[in-house]
């Protein structure tokens, strides 16, 4: 038997969830900012299978960008109560490719720059995740990576 054909059938005879059980934990994105401040999104399996499907060749997402934009700024209103508001200035659509049991659950990331008194911060950034049924997926704090 070669390494390769060995190296399939562990991977084949793994324990993977059974039908029905969640994993604890999906990530869903790592983020970080200039000052090397790390922030994860993460949900809970059972979270991501109450997603609803979508595929992006039939009509559009369950829940709008419009929508989902309002969603983002409230949080992040509500979780940096310091600034006025936010601008966002990107926005990304993903899907839980890396989870095979989910290849059609999407979720949106929000890049946003907060204002006060209705000045742009510049190198502030704030990101709120967002998942198609509306959820907000909160930060869990990472610490911040070693700068040279």
């Amino acid at each position: 038997m070669g390494f390769g054909t060995l190296a399939l059938a562990l991977l084949l005879l793994a324990p993977r969830p059974a039908t029905g059980q969640h994993e604890s934990e999906v990530v869903l994105q790592e983020m970080s900012d200039a000052d090397g401040n790390r922030q994860l999104f993460a949900i809970q399996g059972e979270t991501a299978d109450g997603i609803p499907d979508w595929s992006p060749d039939r009509e559009g997402p369950p829940l709008s960008i419009a929508k989902a934009a309002e969603i983002a700024q409230a949080a992040a209103r509500k979780r940096h109560p310091q600034f006025g508001n936010f601008e966002i200035s990107m926005i990304q659509m993903h899907t839980l490719s890396c989870y095979p049991r989910r290849p059609n659950k999407w979720f949106y990331v929000f890049d946003m720059r907060p204002l006060r008194k209705g000045e742009t911060l510049v190198g502030a950034m704030v990101w709120e995740v967002v998942l198609m049924d509306g959820t907000v997926v909160p930060p869990q704090d990472l610490g911040t990576t070693g700068k040279d």
